[in-house]
């Protein structure tokens, strides 16, 4: 009786479950593949079936995403403790710099950040002028490129309609009805939301660096003593009441 090639490997650059879905989809829908999942949390893509490793990371390259040591096939026995090839630094802000994508939205943020001060929340009653809009539309291209990219090759080869590309035509649309600020703020937290939920941390195991470095909730109990017996004084009212 003969077995079925499997093979595993790290895939780099997921975002969110969404976009491994799009890798899993993907890489199932080629020929000769009997099966293929890709764990979210660990970025291990495994593959049965009679193809060559060349097609595999051809299709997750093609999908905009990439395999680590794409040279060799991670061992079966050693793929679940497989580290990350590139350690995020610790923090929040060097984890969203470091990461191209989100490096884009951030300075979408910036841009975007007059238009929002001076237009939506005083109303155009101190400072009103048509370059906040050009900037918000900048904004919304610097986030919204790489979401849009996704979107369209999810669109292309798997033939699905996903959140990238339902959060693209609401930008669009923003855009269309005059809601330039609207648009470019949709990207950007969208696209800061993406890179977020990557970082959070797994259902097992060590959480990302990125989440060790925020202070734990005992740690702000020794640091805001006054704020916790507050909130003790407060329970004991409510309950006496």
């Amino acid at each position: 009786m003969t077995t079925t090639p499997s093979k595993t490997y790290h895939i780099t650059g997921l975002d969110c479950a969404n976009c491994a879905r799009s890798v899993e989809s993907g890489v199932a829908n080629l020929a000769d593949v009997t099966s293929a999942s890709l764990n979210f949390t660990t970025g291990t893509l495994r593959v049965e079936g009679d193809i060559s490793s060349e097609q595999i990371i051809g299709r997750v390259r093609e999908l905009g995403y990439d395999v680590a040591d794409s040279g060799n096939r991670i061992d079966e026995a050693a793929s679940e403790s497989q580290p990350d090839p590139i350690a995020p630094r610790p923090g929040l802000l060097p984890y969203l710099w470091d990461r191209p994508d989100t490096r884009l939205a951030l300075l979408g943020a910036v841009l975007i950040l007059p238009g929002l001060i001076f237009e939506e929340l005083l109303g155009g009653t101190v400072v009103s002028s048509p370059i906040f809009d050009a900037m918000a539309v900048g904004a919304m291209i610097l986030a919204g490129l790489p979401i849009a990219r996704s979107a369209w090759r999810a669109l292309r080869i798997n033939h699905e309609i996903t959140i990238n590309l339902l959060m693209t035509i609401a930008a669009i649309g923003a855009v269309v009805i005059g809601a330039y600020t609207e648009a470019g703020l949709v990207m950007v937290l969208f696209a800061i939301g993406e890179a977020l939920e990557a970082t959070r941390p797994p259902a097992h195991g060590k959480a990302s660096a990125v989440w060790q470095s925020w202070p734990r909730p005992r740690q702000l109990c020794f640091e805001k003593p006054n704020m916790v017996r507050r909130s003790r004084w407060l329970f004991r009212l409510s309950s006496w009441r």
